[in-house]
């Protein structure tokens, strides 16, 4: 019972985690393009 709620949790992080890297990839993604956006403005 006990290992069953180890690796729940264990596999509730990998997920959570996964998610907020592949969040952070995208919003920096997003923020790169902007700036090209904006440099071709500018320019």
């Amino acid at each position: 019972m006990t290992a069953t709620i180890i690796v729940v949790s264990l596999v509730l992080m990998a997920l959570f985690v996964a998610v907020a890297i592949l969040g952070n990839r995208a919003q920096t993604r997003m923020a790169e393009r902007d700036r090209e956006r904006g440099e071709e403005g500018s320019g």
